[in-house]
């Protein structure tokens, strides 16, 4: 009796890597929807950070304004 182990027929071996590819289909469908989850909050992070530039635009142009008053208001008491 032979003490090699026995090879593994055509039919096995394609079973073998029909397993491992359904097992690889599953594992990108998995990557596939943490990559589409990431997007998503990119795009949020981006609109975010758009609003977040306006409304501190805003505000920088409101202090702006202030100063601007402040400074005339000085100016025409001093005279």
């Amino acid at each position: 009796m032979s003490t090699r182990p026995r090879l593994a027929t055509t039919n096995e071996r394609v079973a073998i890597l029909e397993e491992k590819d359904a097992k690889t289909d599953e594992r990108l469908e998995s990557i596939e929807k943490k990559l589409d989850d990431v997007y998503t909050l990119l795009i949020q992070a981006k609109g975010i950070i758009w609003l977040a530039t306006k409304i501190l635009g805003g505000v920088g142009g409101l202090v702006a304004i202030a100063a601007g008053t402040v400074a005339v208001l000085r100016y025409v008491k001093g005279m």
